[in-house]
């Protein structure tokens, strides 16, 4: 059980991660048009 929430927790913490990344990624493309 420990497991299971443990990756989910590692997965949600990698998916926010690299949303942010992306989304800065996106603003600084659009601030440097």
């Amino acid at each position: 059980m420990w497991k299971i929430s443990n990756s989910y927790g590692i997965a949600h913490t990698y998916c926010r991660t690299s949303l942010m990344l992306w989304f800065q990624a996106y603003l600084s493309f659009e601030f440097h048009l």
